[in-house]
């Protein structure tokens, strides 16, 4: 069906549409009717008011209208909506007496002006058109793209990224985040930190951190962190005076008739012993005896905890002033702590040292004896917020 072939007369209507105005030339053809697409059915007076009627409805592209004659009869008018095009062939005419079918005439939207799958609709504004802009275009012709994430119009989640595109816009969560970008979970509720740790999220990466009185890596939290424990078996960091520590740190444990067959009570595999001479495993178990005397002195650290805690052995009725460990704090000696024990295995012993938190520390182990029992054994030296 071709509609250019119907023989046909115009007619011009001016319509007003709230702030919009609406003029159009109808198609009209006699004793015909489109069937099935009509949307909405009145009962105006005339074929001049139904075609008004169809101009106050932006979606209505044609009529049905069908005189009824009589005193203070109405007409029957239906308004169709369906594609407003020459080349449309699912709107079906069927013959009718008395009814007149009339459709806009569309002129100006043969041209297709509106770009992006914008719909055109004819008589509006100056230029006889006006498109109906899909989602993601604005312009005249539908022609410009909206940055709805400068113009903040996007749903993405607070916790993402909105990017722009042609027409739309896309939402990718943000590091530490996962989901559509439109639901965007944090990630911490899914890492598994350790016990008496809390997962930070940084929005850059993710980090479980030890809770206030712990220590560690934030998967593993003790209420004790180890600052020497000698595991290295490398003490050039360390300051030495004498010879006592030259062969330091001392590699394994065993017993002997000379150590009265006593163990160390070390921890790990490597441990500071004056008496003992074996600074590596390829080493044999040797002894340097209770003669060289000489002194350690650590690299600084921090005092964070409340507790030093540490294990001693050694020494036995000696001086004080001979076998001992010391807590330098500004060049100054705070803290002394000797075994005395007169027994070769390592007892734990601590320092209160709350009012020194915060402050810069260094440990020095002295040996200052060559007498019987003259040597001092010294491991795993911890700060702790409490003992355990």
């Amino acid at each position: 069906m071709i509609w250019s072939l119907f023989v046909c007369y115009f007619v011009t209507t001016i319509v007003a549409i709230e702030e919009n105005s609406r003029s159009a030339n109808f198609i009209i053809r006699q004793n015909k009717r489109l069937a099935s697409q009509a949307v909405l059915k009145i009962h105006p007076s005339s074929l001049v008011s139904c075609n008004l009627a169809c101009l106050r409805h932006s979606w209505c592209t044609s009529t049905n209208f069908k005189e009824s004659f009589g005193e203070n009869s109405k007409g029957s008018c239906e308004l169709n909506k369906h594609e407003l095009s020459t080349k449309q062939h699912d709107a079906k005419l069927t013959d009718q007496p008395g009814n007149t079918f009339a459709m806009i005439l569309e002129v100006a939207c043969r041209s297709y002006p509106c770009k992006n799958n914008g719909t055109c609709q004819s008589g509006f504004t100056e230029k006889g058109y006006r498109c109906l802009c899909p989602a993601g275009w604005m312009g005249t012709n539908c022609e410009d793209d909206i940055d709805e994430c400068d113009e903040n119009i996007h749903q993405c989640n607070k916790n993402a990224a909105c990017n722009n595109t042609k027409g739309s816009y896309s939402c990718t969560c943000n590091t530490g985040f996962h989901g559509d970008g439109y639901n965007c979970t944090d990630k911490c509720q899914e890492i598994r930190c350790g016990t008496n740790a809390t997962c930070t999220n940084t929005k850059v990466s993710l980090r479980c951190t030890c809770n206030t009185g712990f220590y560690g890596d934030g998967y593993n939290c003790t209420e004790c962190y180890t600052i020497f424990d000698f595991e290295d078996h490398d003490l050039s960091n360390w300051t030495l005076t004498g010879f006592a520590f030259n062969n330091q740190p001392t590699y394994g444990d065993i017993p002997s008739a000379q150590r009265g067959g006593h163990f160390s009570n070390h921890k790990g595999d490597w441990w500071i012993g004056t008496f003992e001479n074996r600074p590596s495993p390829s080493h044999p178990f040797r002894y340097q005896y209770d003669n060289p005397q000489g002194s350690m002195t650590s690299p600084g650290f921090s005092i964070t905890g409340k507790f030093l805690r540490f294990l001693i052995g050694g020494g036995c009725n000696l001086s004080f002033q001979d076998l001992r460990a010391e807590l330098i704090i500004e060049r100054q000696v705070v803290l002394v702590q000797t075994a005395k024990r007169c027994a070769e295995d390592m007892t734990e012993k601590s320092w209160d040292v709350t009012s020194y938190v915060g402050k810069h520390a260094q440990l020095r182990l002295i040996d200052y004896s060559s007498a019987a029992w003259g040597h001092l054994n010294f491991d795993h030296f911890q700060a702790c917020h409490k003992l355990i």
